[in-house]
């Protein structure tokens, strides 16, 4: 496998083609539009970016970062876009949603990662780093009792 066919790794056509800065933001916001997250509690899904959160939860979301959880990206994300035929009508197209929602995001992002933060009420980030080494991602709360 060459530089250019791992994930994160983007030649300079590829490059040209990825979102960034607001436009990203625009396209994660419109695939995000009603999305909700499914728990104890629904909750949306929503978009942020680096700027818009505390000096401590970017240090947090940085470090985490570096840990790269790629198992638990995975099977979050799996269980998030599973299509199953006994699943309701409603569940499959929220599954659908969250399959282009991960596209946009592994299109567009590098070191593609998750955090959660907190036990019972829990905040899930779902983000990596833009061309500008801006963290931008999706956001959701789950409900875990």
């Amino acid at each position: 496998m060459t530089d250019s066919q791992k994930p994160g790794k983007k030649n300079a056509t590829e490059e040209s083609a990825l979102l960034r800065g607001p436009a990203l933001l625009r396209e994660l916001d419109r695939k995000c539009k009603g999305l909700v997250y499914i728990s104890e509690v629904d909750s949306p899904v929503e978009v942020f970016e680096g700027t818009g959160l505390s000096d401590e939860m970017l240090k947090k979301l940085h470090k985490s970062l570096k840990k790269r959880k790629q198992t638990r990206l995975a099977k979050l994300k799996e269980r998030l876009t599973r299509i199953d035929d006994g699943y309701s009508k409603s569940r499959n197209e929220n599954a659908a949603r969250f399959s282009r929602v991960f596209a946009v995001l592994e299109r567009n992002l590098r070191n593609l990662g998750i955090h959660r933060e907190g036990k019972v009420s829990i905040d899930i980030f779902i983000y990596g780093l833009d061309l500008d080494e801006a963290i931008i991602g999706v956001r959701t709360r789950a409900l875990e009792t």
